[in-house]
């Protein structure tokens, strides 16, 4: 547990435009399990919805509601169709795609365009488009696929973080002055 929070604290020095606050898991629902996780921390602690939420090994959802006292992450994993989350081929900066649904033990990646440059091995981040800083790493391309038209690839990427078991995470949250 300690080791965990150590590696926790050492994202400080990154994402410096975003105010950090560390939480704990409180309650994950077994029927809903790959879809929210429960936190420790809510608005008192500067929590606001779309906020990003991370771990050591990555990005794994999005604050989706903020009580006073709580708040309920909505995981990369949750396959609501609202639930887009914009992502980039870490070394192809131009190949862009959306986590269509999660089909264990892989994020399922539809690309905008088809590009044989992607291959096994290679990184998903986030590519900045919406409201998360770009290149939080996500997971590792398992598998890659035509789509039925043969149109677009369809990836299967592997997550790093271990959805199975997290313990801590870290809130990347930005104040916007209008």
């Amino acid at each position: 547990e300690n080791n965990n929070l150590k590696e926790l604290l050492n994202l400080k020095n990154l994402y410096t435009d975003y105010d950090k606050i560390y939480a704990k898991i409180l309650n994950r629902n077994k029927m809903y399990w790959f879809s929210t996780i429960t936190i420790d921390k809510g608005k008192k602690d500067g929590l606001k919805e779309n906020d990003v939420v991370i771990t050591t090994n990555g990005l794994i959802g999005t604050i989706n509601s903020a009580s006073k006292e709580y708040s309920t992450i909505k995981l990369i994993t949750n396959s609501d169709k609202e639930n887009k989350i914009s992502v980039a081929v870490k070394k192809q900066n131009l190949v862009h795609g959306t986590i269509i649904e999660y089909e264990y033990p892989y994020l399922k990646v539809e690309l905008i365009t088809n590009s044989a440059s992607i291959k096994k091995g290679d990184e998903l981040v986030t590519s900045g488009l919406g409201n998360l800083p770009k290149n939080i790493k996500i997971g590792k391309i398992e598998k890659i696929k035509e789509d039925k038209y043969a149109v677009t690839n369809i990836l299967y990427v592997k997550p790093y973080q271990d959805m199975n078991n997290i313990d801590y995470v870290l809130v990347l949250s930005k104040w916007f002055i209008l």
